[in-house]
């Protein structure tokens, strides 16, 4: 499986590089694309790769503005214009695994309409290979749970 890890954060030092440092190590030998480091995610990063694993911070409800704008250059005319499902960059993705963290409980993302969850499943998976399975892990509350928690959190990462 051809695995495709896709990071946006600013800062090499962070929690979100401990998740996408755990996200290596299971999947030896993936590409991996940082877009807050000064990387591009271009449809020739996703040739061959049957595994997409977005790790990012859930900022102000949302996904960094770094990774909204890198899904609008990559399918952008799949979601906005007439192109064939059957032709988008995301189509050879057979899983999909989304890792974040929100300052909120679940509860008040729930009551904000988990507008990431919902870009994942409705907008991204659709672009997917037929059948693409998703995974959601997300770690809430970030700022107010314990080192531990992080750690565990981190140390309970799977990638499908």
């Amino acid at each position: 499986m051809t695995t495709l890890v896709v990071q946006a954060h600013p800062l090499e030092q962070s929690y979100n590089s401990a998740l996408l440092d755990a996200v290596v190590a299971q999947a030896p030998g993936a590409r991996v694309v940082r877009l807050g480091q000064g990387d591009r995610w271009t449809p020739y990063a996703c040739i061959d790769a049957t595994r997409l694993v977005a790790v990012y911070p859930t900022w102000w409800g949302s996904l960094p503005a770094m990774l909204l704008d890198a899904l609008n250059d990559l399918i952008g005319p799949w979601v906005d214009g007439d192109q064939s499902r059957d032709t988008s960059p995301l189509r050879t993705i057979e899983s999909l695994t989304v890792l974040t963290s929100h300052g909120s409980t679940k509860r008040i993302n729930m009551l904000q309409g988990e507008p990431g969850l919902q870009l994942w499943k409705r907008t991204i998976v659709p672009l997917c290979a037929p059948g693409a399975s998703f995974s959601w892990q997300s770690l809430y509350k970030v700022d107010r749970v314990s080192p531990a928690e992080r750690i565990a959190f981190v140390d309970s990462l799977t990638i499908t």
